[in-house]
This record gives structure tokens, C-alpha cells and sequence, in this order.
């Protein structure tokens, strides 16, 4: 049935540092007197950095050379018969990883009453996306149709920023207006070392020639 592959997953891991800078009511301790105000009640700053390594792709056997029995069988007298998968898997594939940098940014403003009248809360996020496994078309000289390869660089930028007000603040009554923006943006930096498409139908990722989006273009296309 041909050579059979093997492959040694190095130990890859999930690493997350966390920065953590906190004033909420440290004033009153006299750490930072200078800092003491009416006017500022709670600031914090916080980010983060994880590193995660993903293989969910890769089922048992993935990597080997396999063969089954087809359901119509077309031999007699129990003569065995097997057909190789129309699809496989790059012997030499590697970990997917995805690198999420974080900042995040909380502050509380005009204490009154017990209550801050004017939150702000504001988060950026910056993710990257190397060597994502994916199915992509080979030559039919190969005996199969489909091969699941490391496929590119992807980067996405997002933003969030909610805006908290309490105009009025009563015994008997409370006005909150809350607004609030998110936007987000992937861009496709790099597909291979020979091309800059994967597929015209590919149900893995679409994207345009710059944004990446998961339903509206059928092709995936190295940023320009």
C-alpha cells in the first residue's frame, strides 16, 4: 500500500502573559496622592498575549498512505480489492498557530450619589494567523483530488469602545445611555510561496483581494 509516514509533534504550548495596572480608590491609601481626584474614581489598564498551536484539522491516519473497501465490491470468490482516498495530507504539515495580542483600557469618571456618571471602556485586539491547514486542488496525475496544506499568513485588527452615561440619578429614578462600536478587519498577507489564490470554490476561507469575510466571495487572495 505504499510507505507508510510518520511525524513528531514537537511540544507546542498555550502561553498567556498578563499586564495588569489597577487605580480603584488606591488613593485613599496615599500610594499615589498626587493621583487623588474627584474627578477620575477608577482607571485600569490591562493586556494580554496568548499563543495557541492547533492541529484539529489532522484526523487518525491522516498522515498515513490508507486504503478501503469499496461498497461495490467487483471481485468474485473473495478476492480482496481496495481504492485509495481522493484526498490527503502534506507528510511534512506543521501546527497551526494563532498569536492574539490585547490591550484593554476601563475608566470611571464623576463619582456622585455612589455611582460613576461616565464609564469608558475601550479593547484592541491584533490576531495572527500562520500556517492555517487547508484543503487545496493538486493535479489528477497525482491519484488524488485534494491535499490539505500549511497555507499562509492572515492578520485581523479589532476594535471596541462603549461609552456609559448617567445624566440623572435620583432616589426613585435612574437615566443610563449606553453607546457602543465594534469593527473588525482580516487581511490575507500571504497564501503560498507559488501562488497568491487558493481554489475558486473553496468552502475553507473566502475572501476579496483585501478583506477577508466568511460568506461573501469564493476565493482567497494574497493582499496586493
Amino acid at each position: 500500500m505504499g510507505q507508510q509516514a510518520t511525524i513528531s509533534w514537537p511540544r507546542y504550548w498555550r502561553h498567556r502573559l498578563l499586564l495588569l495596572v489597577y487605580w480603584s480608590r488606591i488613593y485613599s491609601n496615599d500610594g499615589i496622592p498626587e493621583l487623588k481626584s474627584d474627578f477620575l474614581n477608577k482607571l485600569k489598564l490591562s493586556g494580554g498575549y496568548v499563543k495557541v498551536a492547533n492541529i484539529s484539522a489532522l484526523n487518525a491516519h491522516d498522515l498515513y498512505d490508507t486504503g478501503f473497501r469499496p461498497g461495490a465490491f467487483p471481485y468474485p470468490s473473495g478476492v480482496n480489492s481496495f481504492l485509495i482516498p481522493s484526498s490527503t495530507f502534506d507528510n511534512n504539515i506543521e501546527p497551526e498557530f494563532i498569536n492574539t495580542y490585547e490591550a484593554n483600557l476601563n475608566i470611571e469618571l464623576l463619582k456622585r450619589n455612589g455611582i460613576p456618571r461616565i464609564t469608558l471602556d475601550g479593547s484592541y485586539s491584533f490576531y495572527t494567523n500562520d500556517n492555517q491547514i487547508l484543503s487545496a486542488s493538486v493535479s489528477s496525475a497525482t491519484s488524488v483530488f485534494s491535499a490539505g496544506i500549511n497555507v499562509g499568513e492572515t492578520e485581523t485588527n479589532a476594535y471596541e469602545v462603549d461609552l456609559g452615561l448617567v445624566p440623572i440619578k435620583t432616589d426613585d429614578f435612574r437615566w443610563n445611555l449606553n453607546f457602543g462600536y465594534a469593527t473588525q478587519k482580516t487581511i490575507a498577507n500571504k497564501i503560498t510561496e507559488d501562488s497568491d489564490v487558493l481554489g475558486s470554490l473553496s468552502r475553507y476561507i473566502c475572501c476579496s483581494r483585501r478583506r477577508v469575510s466568511s460568506n461573501s466571495w469564493n476565493c482567497i487572495r494574497e493582499r496586493q
